[in-house]
């Protein structure tokens, strides 16, 4: 009778590849390395990085003297608008990739991502004026080829036995699409648009300083680095970018749960 091996405590699948360990040692797992991370700030930073002290305390001078919290709802509701805008037309493009004729314009947009809208800005100034749209047209181009580029990778890599297997359900080909290639992909669709969100979050800096009419963390961030230099108002603002995003990116990931607690559970199952 063969030997019945060994069970490896948990404290070992800590070091071994594709380990699986409890989720409350994955969270502490977390918790470790952002203690480490603190640590390592507070003792070894380089002279130029503020402290954590000198951080905190730049949050009120931002707010009194540089309306930080407007300038941040400025930022959210411009963010908003063009993630809303860019998922509408992202997902009609991706969608019309599904027939020939109209593929090669996916393709040719999923290639835009490539190209930088720095030296083509006039362009869109020259052509809309108004500064809001102006923002909102920039965030757009830049979004909106990454979001096809993982659209178009979900809908076109459908299985061919999927659409066979609805059509054996004497289903007309309008419910074949729709259970297929809408119902079967939304909640790849809506995780595709949650790591897209990122996109949106690192270009708003460069649209909101170019574009200063409107406001927005963008330009208080470009104003405090270039006329102040005061670097723990850098790291505020910063901060305060990357935790809105983090918090979008939780609250559409709670929302893909919700409503497709389904395709969660096929995932962890297949994991």
């Amino acid at each position: 009778m063969a030997p019945i091996p060994e069970k490896n405590s948990d404290w070992s699948s800590l070091f071994r590849a594709n380990g699986s360990i409890p989720g409350w040692m994955q969270y502490g797992t977390y918790v470790l390395w952002a203690l480490l991370f603190v640590g390592w700030w507070a003792l070894f930073r380089p002279a130029v990085m503020p402290s954590f002290g000198d951080i905190i305390g730049s949050f009120e001078p931002l707010v009194k003297r540089h309306n930080l919290i407007g300038n941040w709802l400025s930022t959210v509701g411009l963010s908003l608008e063009a993630m809303a805008w860019s998922c509408l037309i992202a997902t009609i493009i991706s969608y019309l990739a599904v027939i020939p004729l109209f593929r090669p314009i996916a393709y040719a947009i999923s290639k835009m991502r490539y190209m930088s809208f720095v030296g083509f800005a006039f362009l869109f100034m020259v052509a809309l004026r108004e500064p809001a749209l102006i923002r909102v047209s920039l965030l757009i181009y830049g979004i909106v080829p990454f979001l096809v580029t993982s659209m178009t990778a979900i809908i076109l890599s459908r299985d061919q036995m999927m659409f066979r297997y609805a059509r054996t359900l004497n289903l007309s080909e309008a419910r074949v699409v729709w259970h297929v290639l809408v119902r079967g992909v939304a909640s790849d669709m809506l995780e595709a648009i949650r790591q897209n969100l990122a996109i949106a979050f690192v270009m708003i800096v460069t649209v909101e300083a170019k574009i200063r009419q409107g406001g927005g963390l963008g330009m208080l961030l470009y104003d405090v680095e270039t006329r102040r230099a005061d670097y723990a108002e850098v790291f505020a603002i910063q901060i305060l970018i990357f935790a809105t995003a983090i918090g979008f990116d939780v609250l559409i990931m709670l929302a893909n749960r919700w409503l497709f607690p389904y395709a969660f559970l096929q995932r962890e199952r297949s994991a």
